[in-house]
Formats: C-alpha cells, sequence, structure tokens
C-alpha cells in the first residue's frame, strides 16, 4: 500500500469496513413491469416451467421488444 494511501485511511474518521447503506429505491425502469403478469399467468398455470421456456415465449409474441 502507498504511504499516502495509509495516510488518508489512518486520518480519515470512518472505519474501513463500514457496511454500504441499502437503497430503498430504484434507480432504473423495470425492463419487465410491462410483462410481468402474463409471466406471473404463465407461473401458474405451470410451476415448473423454466426461466428459458418463459424468454422464449416472451421472445416469440413480444420479439421486437425482446
Amino acid at each position: 500500500m502507498d504511504w499516502e494511501t495509509a495516510k488518508k485511511y489512518a486520518d480519515s474518521s470512518t472505519p474501513l469496513n463500514t457496511p454500504k447503506k441499502v437503497r430503498q429505491y430504484r434507480n432504473r425502469v423495470d425492463p419487465l413491469d410491462a410483462f410481468w403478469g402474463e409471466i406471473v399467468a404463465m407461473l401458474e398455470q405451470d410451476p415448473r416451467i423454466k426461466p428459458y421456456a418463459i424468454l422464449e415465449f416472451m421472445n416469440d409474441k413480444h420479439h421486437e421488444e425482446f
């Protein structure tokens, strides 16, 4: 470690292992929000359906968005 870096940490008033604060807000729009109801309906119909099958179905049905 460089001397200047060590000095910066030694002079700092915050400890090195401070946990990060968890964000309570979204910082971007959910890309699946418009399709979530359809995805939930598919999962309710068949809970064993695989994620790649859902993606393939959505890609076939909504090919311009996926």
